[in-house]
């Protein structure tokens, strides 16, 4: 499987655009970089 370097990143700018819809409930360490942390979204009204 490849895995794209540039995932995170990608993944930071998804929580960005989404951040008026979508709060970061729980920081994860990343599952393709261990360095770099992920934001568990949970959606809210």
């Amino acid at each position: 499987m490849f895995l794209n370097p540039f995932l995170d990143q990608i993944y930071s700018l998804y929580i960005l655009s989404f951040a008026q819809s979508y709060e970061c409930s729980e920081i994860i360490p990343s599952p393709n970089n261990p360095g770099q942390k992920m934001c568990v979204l949970t959606r809210y009204v």
